[in-house]
């Protein structure tokens, strides 16, 4: 008696899972700076970007100047006042990151 077993493969293509390459890093300014620059990087060029200052989310304006080339994401905050202190998160996809800016007294 010969006893024959075909063998049926299957293949998963599984998608890599997409991740932070640089996170964000903590941040010091002077109060009247023209500008701080968070920057980070993100394995999927192509991710939903958002930001957020203490939980609520910021926007795209004369304040608040967002880049994101080739998976590279910047938040540049212009004219640096107290009240621009605060955590600040970014959100690629379902993925985050936070930093803090901490502002000091003019010199």
């Amino acid at each position: 008696m010969e006893l024959t077993v075909d063998v049926l493969s299957c293949h998963s293509w599984l998608q890599p899972q997409d991740y932070w390459i640089k996170e964000l890093e903590d941040i010091e300014a002077k109060e009247k700076d023209s500008k701080a620059v968070f920057e980070c990087e993100y394995s999927k060029p192509n991710a939903r970007i958002h930001w957020y200052k203490n939980k609520l989310e910021i926007f795209q304006g004369h304040k608040y100047n967002f880049v994101s080339e080739e998976g590279e994401i910047k938040l540049i905050i212009n004219r640096i006042a107290m009240e621009d202190q605060g955590k600040y998160v970014v959100t690629a996809d379902d993925k985050s990151c936070s930093a803090y800016l901490t502002i000091s007294g003019k010199m």
